[in-house]
């Protein structure tokens, strides 16, 4: 009943790619995504994502607000105070990679704890894990990862203007994507409604959750 257009980011899939890791900051990538609906024809929409994504979606709404019906914020990464050290160690694998290379690189990828709600196919998520940065040009990965690792979110304030509805959707004990993070937007935005799940079964209704927020914020096509 809508009109759903994904894509891939820069430096993601088959999507076009630079060495320079300025490109991939959130407002780069939030620039990419305005240029899309620009060629497509697409004047006003609904934008979300998950993780990077939700930081290219919320840089799009505070660069072009006008445009934006809703944000759907899908777990939503470290921001603000949280950031510095998260996105440092982005950027010292983007180091890694330049400097030790990808074997060292996928195996640091893998140790990265995960959510407790994941613990239970542990083997299999990290063997996805492997299986999806093994094929990445090392040339692309290391300044995608210094790049993402040096951008935020939007300034608080910023993101506070914001007056569209918005749907967050986080999960509990993820320290990439804490919901303290998910916590803050809802208590900076105005029109938020936040969903948190403590379990997969829940992670699994977040489908019919954004279809029903859908329906009550904008019209089918």
């Amino acid at each position: 009943r809508y009109r759903l257009i994904r894509y891939d980011a820069r430096g993601h899939g088959e999507s076009g790619a630079t060495a320079d890791p300025a490109d991939y900051a959130y407002p780069s990538l939030a620039a990419d995504q305005l240029a899309l609906a620009d060629a497509l024809g697409i004047d006003r929409f609904v934008s979300g994502g998950m993780s990077m994504c939700t930081g290219t979606a919320l840089h799009v709404a505070v660069a072009a607000p006008d445009r934006v019906q809703a944000l759907v914020l899908g777990i939503p990464p470290t921001a603000w105070e949280g950031r510095q050290a998260r996105g440092a160690t982005y950027q010292d694998r983007g180091r890694v990679i330049r400097e030790e290379g990808m074997t060292v690189f996928v195996e640091g990828a893998m140790a990265e704890p995960l959510a407790p709600i994941f613990e239970p196919f542990a083997d299999v998520i990290r063997a996805g894990i492997r299986d999806r940065y093994e094929g990445y040009d090392p040339g692309v990965l290391a300044p995608l990862l210094t790049g993402v690792g040096g951008s935020d979110l939007p300034e608080p304030d910023a993101v506070a203007t914001l007056s569209m509805p918005v749907l967050v959707l986080a999960w509990t004990g993820d320290p990439v994507h804490p919901e303290s993070t998910a916590t803050r937007l809802a208590e900076l935005l105005p029109q938020a409604e936040v969903v948190v799940a403590s379990s997969l079964r829940e992670v699994f209704t977040w489908k019919d959750r954004v279809v029903a927020f859908l329906d009550g914020t904008v019209q089918p096509k």
